[in-house]
């Protein structure tokens, strides 16, 4: 069986289930995500302590398969492995039923640092996590200034003279290809900082982005039903357990408008009442695409806040004209 350098048992609770009596898909990378915060813990640090370092670790990219379902009761463990590529730290996570140890779920959770808004190269992660990375199998990577480079399998051995002539004509062939994109590019940014202001920085892949680490976008997403929120309102399962205690309350969430238009990568940002996070998780992500954000002419992931209101419904008045309500 595989090993693992960190392990997080939990239980699935009735609320996280839809009405198949099955684990609704949105708390699977809710159940990641309090693992990889629970990981951090072991570290000595938490986001709290880094944000106020004025660093916030953030998700880049994220992946799931889903393999079997888990049902209200099963206890299940989120296992956890590391790897740093380049300025990411990917997180390979898989969450296994027990005791049986099924494997239900598998992700793949890629993370950036954002240093006072600035995108960083994987400093961080590499002195935080260093003796973990040792751990994965990162012995044919050179972490250098936060850059990863791979050992080639031939290094030492000597090219013949027609590939050594025929490997400088390609690098000089792209050599030139870059200094033309690289002069267009800053054509473009000094255009787009006239633009959106001098605020915005350039990270390492060219993208103009904003102090917060947002990409800085010619047009913005455009939901297709209208106005986001009301249509989250009227398509919102109020929690049963909510419903019962009277709790209302507001859920502050993130999501990303991906490239397709899709909707992914949702994290809660503050809840007044856990009882609503799953519903949150569930209701965003099923949101219908949208026309994706532009720049530079083409379309780019867009991170947005997504807040999630939660009020007591009113009841109907009665059909018979009397005083008072019929629930």
């Amino acid at each position: 069986m595989q090993t693992y350098i960190f392990e997080l048992e939990m239980k699935v609770r009735d609320y996280e289930c839809d009405l198949q009596g099955i684990v609704n898909n949105a708390n699977y990378q809710h159940y990641m995500e309090h693992a990889r915060h629970e990981f951090l813990e072991t570290t000595g640090a938490n986001f709290g302590k880094l944000h106020q370092a004025g660093l916030d670790a953030v998700i880049r990219h994220i992946e799931i398969d889903y393999l079997h379902s888990l049902t209200s009761g099963d206890r299940f463990a989120v296992r956890i492995n590391i790897r740093q590529e380049g300025a990411k730290l990917v997180f390979l996570q898989d969450i296994y039923r027990l005791p049986d140890n099924l494997l239900c779920s598998r992700g793949r959770a890629e993370n950036v640092c954002v240093q006072n808004g600035k995108l960083t190269r994987g400093e961080v992660f590499a002195e935080l996590f260093g003796k973990y990375l040792k751990k994965t199998g990162l012995s044919m990577l050179l972490l250098f200034v936060g850059l990863s480079v791979a050992v080639p399998a031939n290094a030492g051995k000597r090219d013949s003279a027609p590939q050594q002539q025929e490997m400088r004509q390609k690098k000089e062939k792209k050599k030139g290809k870059t200094e033309k994109e690289n002069k267009q590019a800053k054509k473009d940014n000094k255009q787009q900082k006239i633009q959106f202001g001098n605020d915005v920085v350039e990270d390492e892949n060219g993208i103009l982005r904003n102090p917060d680490g947002t990409v800085v976008h010619e047009r913005e997403p455009k939901f297709p039903k209208g106005n986001p929120g009301l249509w989250i309102s009227q398509n919102l399962r109020y929690p049963r357990q909510a419903l019962e205690k009277g709790i209302s309350g507001k859920v502050v969430a993130t999501c990303v408008i991906e490239r397709d238009g899709t909707v992914g990568s949702v994290e809660i940002e503050s809840s007044t009442h856990p009882v609503f996070n799953a519903e949150a998780l569930r209701v965003i992500p099923s949101m219908p695409r949208w026309t994706p954000g532009i720049q530079r002419g083409k379309t780019v992931r867009v991170k947005y806040t997504v807040p999630v209101i939660f009020n007591i419904p009113t009841p109907p008045p009665p059909r018979d004209g009397t005083q008072g309500f019929l629930w």
